[in-house]
This record gives structure tokens, sequence and C-alpha cells, in this order.
């Protein structure tokens, strides 16, 4: 394996060396998901590029990995790269609240100083009314074996939110700690894990940015 990274490194070091990252044509942004957010909302953005992207290269013991070095950029305020995907051409972002409602010029900031713009823009809508989250009945599970938990927003504009939540329990720990992003108002959070001692009792607590929680009903946790 080491010997195909070597060959792979070869191949990447001479498009490196004949010219620097500034020389490089700039990617477009192909799309953006979502396309906007409430003011008071903390979400997820995914950003998605095509085109010759400038790059670093990042190797582990026994693989080779394209990783981007960049921030993403709305209106007056930049954020950073939680991960990338895809080589590098898919950007996610965490984009918190605070930013002024209206539409806003959306970039992706390149370290070479450089600037990528998608087109369309990004909309921040009024605040949304969420007023709470509910989560359904969660039944016995077994230590460590995933399950499914589902979240609801409550409130006026619960089928608007967008947003996510943290997770905790209330003995041992949990997987994950940070949900998906809601879909119109719902979370179906898959692949949840629980490490608790077999037979014990515990409840999950979630709690979105605006500082609403809610705490699950009471269930056992078996040895597996």
């Amino acid at each position: 394996m080491m010997r195909a990274v070597k060959r792979w490194m070869s191949v990447l070091a001479l498009p490196l060396c004949a010219c620097g990252a500034s020389e490089l044509p700039l990617p477009s942004i192909v799309s953006v998901a979502p396309t906007s957010m409430a003011a008071n909302e903390r979400i997820l953005l995914t950003v998605n590029l095509e085109g010759t992207f400038p790059f670093k290269v990042a190797y582990s013991e026994d693989s080779a990995e394209l990783v981007t070095s960049a921030r993403l950029g709305i209106g007056e305020q930049t954020f950073d790269i939680l991960r990338t995907e895809e080589k590098g051409y898919r950007l996610l972002s965490e984009v918190g609240e605070g930013l002024p409602v209206g539409p806003h010029e959306l970039r992706v900031e390149l370290t070479d100083g450089r600037q990528v713009v998608f087109e369309d823009g990004f909309e921040v809508t009024q605040p949304i009314d969420i007023t709470g989250i509910a989560i359904d009945p969660i039944a016995t599970q077994i230590r460590l074996k995933p399950f499914r938990v589902i979240l609801r927003a409550q409130g006026p504009d619960a089928e608007l939110f967008q947003g996510r939540v943290n997770l905790s329990v209330s003995n041992g720990t949990m997987t994950p700690t940070q949900s998906s992003p809601f879909n119109q108002g719902v979370l179906l959070q898959e692949d949840v894990t629980v490490d608790a001692p077999g037979g014990s009792f515990v409840t999950i607590t979630a709690m979105d940015s605006a500082g609403h929680s809610v705490t699950s009903n009471s269930f056992r946790v078996l040895a597996n």
C-alpha cells in the first residue's frame, strides 16, 4: 500500500511543483444546501464544488487523502470548514445565529486569498418561532446496538426548523453527541448507540442552540 501511495505522491508532485496554487483556475460552486436559514437557527451548510481546486495532500500511515484549506463566508461573517468530503469538493460548515435578515453573498475563501462566489447567493429569513423539542418514546435497547431516535420541533414554525441539537445520555456515554439536521421539523436520527451498564435505566436529552431542551422517557439498556 505504501508503494501505491508513493506512486501517487510522485504523480501529484509534478503539477504542484510546476505552478503555485495561485496559478490554478478557480473552481465553481454548483450547489448549496440549504439555500436559506432563519436568523435565529444554527444549521449545517453543504457546499458542492466542481473544477480545479487548490489542495494539499494529507498522508496517514497507509493511505493518502486530498484535503482542502478554505473558509466559508456569508455576508460579513466567516465560518470554519468542519470537514470535507469527495476529495475536497464537498465542504461542510456550521453556520450560526446572528446573520442579518436578507440576501447575502456566499463565498468560499481560499488560503491563497482568492474567493469563489456562489451566484445564487444565500438568504437569511425572519426568525422562526420554535417553542421546544419533543422525543418520541424510546423502547428497551441493547448496549452499543444502533437504534433510531425520532425528534420533533414544536411551535408555530416547527416545520421550518432545520437545525441540529446536542445529545447526551444520563448514564454512560452515547453517540452521536450532535444530531443530523432536522428536515421540515422532524429528525430521524439513525445509528444512535448507548454505552451504559447492562440493566440500567437511562434517558436521552436533546438541546438546540436556543436553549430549548427535552428529556426522553426512561428506557432500559440490556447487556449485549
